[in-house]
């Protein structure tokens, strides 16, 4: 409610932006939908930058390197030749990286609202 009451327009950004931000422990949609957001920016990044006309299937492969960047812990890096992943722009070696990390925080928070969500009260 002081968000609302704020005359200052800086200060009704600064309200407006904490709210936004600050509900992820208690939300389990955001943590979703950021991990939608983080795989489609990897799908669309190896899918136009790299991949187009070097694999047989690159929509394929950009959704399977997306994967297996977003959750590294399932495994799924196994099915890809390790001299692809080395061969990579190193623009697209950092947003593999920024995918690993950012897909372990966001699956953290999204357990962390499920926790929420369903705690007996």
């Amino acid at each position: 409610f002081a968000g609302m009451a704020a005359a200052n327009p800086v200060e009704k950004l600064a309200y407006w932006l904490f709210g936004a931000l600050s509900d992820y422990g208690y939300s389990f949609v955001r943590p979703v939908v950021a991990l939608a957001a983080v795989f489609g920016l990897g799908l669309a990044a190896y899918w136009g930058c790299v991949l187009q006309g070097t694999v047989e299937t690159p929509l394929g492969t950009a959704l399977g390197l997306s994967i297996s960047n977003l959750f590294p812990y399932f495994g799924f890096s196994r099915f890809f030749d390790p001299k692809f992943a080395v061969e990579l722009p190193p623009v697209l070696k950092a947003l593999g990286g920024f995918q690993t990390v950012s897909g372990a925080v966001l699956l953290f928070l999204f357990a962390l609202g499920l926790r929420t969500r369903f705690r007996m009260r």
